[in-house]
């Protein structure tokens, strides 16, 4: 019992009481600190630990939490320049769309879309994530001439 005491001692536990078990005949040491400022700051330790190990986990970005990716499109009559734009399923995507003549639009029945005020000067921004792959057509939404239903945008959706 003098070994164990004392190497409780160096480690800063002390026995508290020492029990006989009457049925295999050992003995039960319970162990109490001896100094409580000590499990105090151990705990802070953990804390801090705890907290460095969370901070440097949400640090690593996600492979969900992207930021989307933006495709400048310029409408003109009669047409989308570019006019075929290639997508991944589920990439969030931001289409930034600008006039340079007139007011159009675009529709994209697919995914919801119906933007009619794509006004000449003015980013209009639309944002989706394409969730099934295919070929999808869009068209301008707001009368705009002679050739405004030719005006289309291809938009092919890729694994």
């Amino acid at each position: 019992m003098d070994g164990l005491e004392r190497h409780a001692r160096q480690v800063g536990i002390c026995p508290s009481s020492v029990m006989l078990n009457a049925q295999d005949k050992t003995f039960i040491f319970e162990f109490s600190a001896r100094n409580p400022f000590r499990r105090k700051e151990v705990t802070k330790v953990k804390v801090a630990m705890f907290l460095a190990v969370i901070f440097f986990v949400s640090s690593i970005p996600a492979g969900r939490a992207q930021s989307p990716r933006r495709i400048e499109i310029i409408a003109k009559r009669f047409t989308y320049d570019p006019d075929v734009i290639t997508l991944k399923r589920g990439e969030p995507v931001v289409l930034v769309l600008h006039s340079i003549d007139v007011t159009h639009g675009l529709k994209i029945a697919d995914f919801n879309i119906n933007s009619k005020d794509i006004k000449k000067g003015k980013d209009s921004e639309l944002q989706f994530s394409p969730q099934q792959t295919g070929h999808y057509v869009g068209q301008c939404a707001h009368f705009c001439g002679k050739g405004h239903g030719d005006m289309k945008l291809q938009i092919d959706v890729v694994p």
